[in-house]
């Protein structure tokens, strides 16, 4: 588990983030025991993807189904086994989760007699799905305790404390697909105690919304060239289908904007002279491909850096923004190893162009080596 002090005491009420949640942990307490026994014990384990039984909003999306791991994490779109609490928001995996106690935990045979439970209770349109971490223990083994995570079909989210361990070092909170947005209420051992509760409240006036990333990608080019850029553009909104329009600012090398096939010229179908996205339903996203022409005549070390502005048509003072970057390399060549499988692998980069493949197995772990330019 972590060792470093960064904990603080947090406020009552906090927010809002960049989405519009806020946090108040001075709501009622109620505890709601769950009925369902998961069957998912272990060390660093998950189960799912578990039915919720109604549509819960989360960040804009609506999510049917949900994951829960012996790390005390519930998540959307896939499960994870992750013991290290990070801070939130983060781009480091995972995403797209409520973490109401994350900690390395030890559920069940043959650690303790905890378990995790989950059940769906209420009606339409207040239906609620509760998910119960009940006598686990914590991976120091400093006794056993009990939490919840309550998820309202209204998109608020209660997270409840029936007992604690006598140390501890976690993050409570909740965050956003790919972790550009999220609310962090503790991370460390301050703020949370037996009966305490922390009420995350979905933001309730209608809105146009707007989630664009990567929120930046740079790559190597090569002159005469052209380079794709996917960006995937989700509506937030509460407010039905939006459009979003396209401005390329600074670059000084010709854009043209693509569907996801890559051979569809995206035009402007709102009437507003802005090329756009065409239309994206509440909840939904797609991917769009920003293709940017090399100049032929660039040289070795010749760049750009290239804006990307979308511009909600429903409200025209809701936009983002992603910032992209080029540039033509001179040769050099690197041995690197890749997060994604802990392989290494060999990248060369030219005017002529960029080469990339695996040197070796996956999870290798001997020394990392670095060539230098010619």
């Amino acid at each position: 588990a972590p060792t470093d002090k960064r904990s603080a005491q947090p406020t009552a009420v906090g927010g809002p983030d960049a989405f519009g949640y806020i946090y108040d942990n001075t709501v009622a307490y109620n505890w709601i025991s769950a009925s369902n026994n998961s069957g998912l014990t272990g060390d660093d384990e998950f189960t799912g993807p578990i039915n919720i039984g109604f549509n819960f909003p989360f960040y804009g999306v609506p999510q049917s189904q949900l994951y829960i791991s012996t790390n005390g994490l519930i998540s959307f779109g896939a499960g994870s086994s992750e013991w290290y609490p990070e801070y939130i928001p983060t781009g480091i995996n995972p995403n797209n989760f409520i973490a109401p106690f994350w900690n390395d935990m030890l559920v069940g045979n043959p650690y303790n007699n905890g378990a995790i439970y989950y059940s769906q209770g209420g009606s339409t349109p207040n239906r609620y799905f509760v998910v119960e971490w009940r006598n686990v223990e914590n991976y120091d083994g400093v006794g056993a305790f009990s939490f919840e995570a309550v998820l309202y079909e209204n998109g608020n989210i209660l997270v409840l404390y029936q007992s604690l361990p006598s140390d501890y070092y976690s993050v409570v909170g909740i965050e956003g697909i790919n972790g550009y947005q999220g609310l962090q209420y503790q991370y460390g051992s301050w703020g949370i105690g037996a009966g305490h509760v922390i009420q995350f409240s979905y933001p309730i006036t209608p809105a146009a919304r707007i989630l664009a990333y990567p929120l930046q990608s740079g790559s190597f080019v090569s002159p005469g060239s052209t380079k794709d850029f996917e960006i995937v553009v989700t509506n937030q909104g509460t407010l039905g289908t939006d459009r979003y329009g396209l401005t390329s600012t600074s670059s000084a090398w010709p854009v043209a904007y693509y569907a996801s096939n890559g051979s569809t010229l995206l035009t402007d179908t709102d009437g507003d002279t802005l090329v756009d996205t065409g239309p994206i339903s509440a909840g939904s996203s797609i991917t769009i491909i920003a293709r940017y022409g090399t100049p032929v005549d660039a040289v070795e070390g010749d760049s750009n850096f290239a804006q990307i502005q979308l511009t909600s048509s429903l409200n025209n003072s809701i936009m983002t923004s992603v910032n992209l970057g080029m540039s033509v390399p001179s040769g050099f060549a690197i041995v690197f190893q890749d997060d994604a499988n802990g392989a290494m692998s060999f990248f060369t980069a030219s005017t002529d162009g960029t080469t990339l493949q695996k040197a070796t197995g996956d999870n290798y772990l001997e020394p990392v080596m670095h060539f230098g330019g010619w």
